[in-house]
């Protein structure tokens, strides 16, 4: 196969047909023991198991057309027939009889893996070379990877000054903000982004973005300016809406409900720049 071809198929459409089609036609076209050179990738150990059953099942109604063939078979012969015209049904059913011996004979070797397993099969074959120690284990838990890699960065904190820096301006405007000073929780959620597949497709992009300190300064200074000017103007709002309320009451048009009693404390704290999540109370008002 000398080119990449892309099946795009939503579920239910004959995916497993025509990849255990291509597998086959692979498989019979020169070499019975090309097996050996075919990686067949899948998502699930369902879909693995499924791949396997389907690839010998249609090898072994190969080898034995026409005396078993049916007419449900006729739709695969025909694909087979259409990747491998070359090949006369008296030889197709000699290769496939071939191929199909040889595979059940030498199982270890039919690679049909999920995704982990084939990482992980590069892996202990790597792990010298990537310096790995012989026993080691792939963990698939993300949480408890995320904790233990953020209680690694925060362990190094003394010993980075770039990194203390860091962490220092960031314990700052949180104290600032009058949240809590141990930023362990958020951290640990933005370690999370890390996992998902959006960061994955920029990766290489957010990571050359990130290391450029001058950048990131530049980012947070404009960062911090919009804040501060988003903050004001809000500031600004609480006092008007305050004076407008007190000039009302002053004047007997209005008076403080229950509401008014309610919203009163929360457009002080905003005059004062206490910007906390208002509560449930406060949110039913509005």
């Amino acid at each position: 196969m000398n080119k990449i071809t892309v099946y795009n198929a939503s579920a239910g459409s004959g995916k497993t047909f025509t990849l255990a089609a291509q597998y086959i036609a692979i498989l019979l076209k020169d070499n019975p023991n090309m097996y050996r050179h075919i990686l067949a990738v899948t998502f699930t150990n369902k879909a693995t198991a499924e791949m396997k059953e389907r690839i010998l099942q249609r090898l072994w109604d190969l080898a034995h057309l026409p005396e078993y063939f049916t007419t449900k078979d006729n739709d695969f012969y025909a694909e087979i027939a259409k990747l491998l015209p070359e090949l006369s049904l008296e030889e197709l059913k000699r290769r496939a009889s071939t191929a199909l011996q040889s595979l059940t004979h030498d199982y270890d070797h039919f690679y049909v893996q999920t995704i982990d397993a084939f990482f992980q099969s590069l892996l202990t074959n790597l792990a010298h070379e990537m310096g790995l120690a012989a026993g080691f284990k792939v963990d698939l838990d993300d949480k408890e990877a995320i904790r233990k890699g953020v209680e690694r960065l925060m362990s190094k904190i003394d010993n980075n000054k770039e990194l203390k820096e860091w962490v220092l301006n960031y314990i700052k405007e949180r104290i600032s903000d009058n949240q809590r000073w141990d930023i362990t929780a958020e951290v640990t959620t933005l370690a999370n982004e890390i996992m998902k597949e959006q960061f994955m497709q920029h990766e290489a992009a957010l990571n050359a973005q990130l290391s450029n300190s001058q950048l990131l300064s530049k980012y947070r200074r404009e960062l911090s300016a919009r804040r501060d000017n988003a903050s004001q103007i809000i500031i600004e709002a609480a006092k008007t809406f305050d004076a407008s309320i007190t000039e009302l009451c002053d004047n007997g048009y209005a008076t403080f409900s229950r509401g008014g009693q309610v919203l009163q404390p929360f457009i002080s704290r905003l005059m004062n720049g206490d910007f906390r999540e208002p509560s449930d109370s406060i949110k039913i008002i509005g």
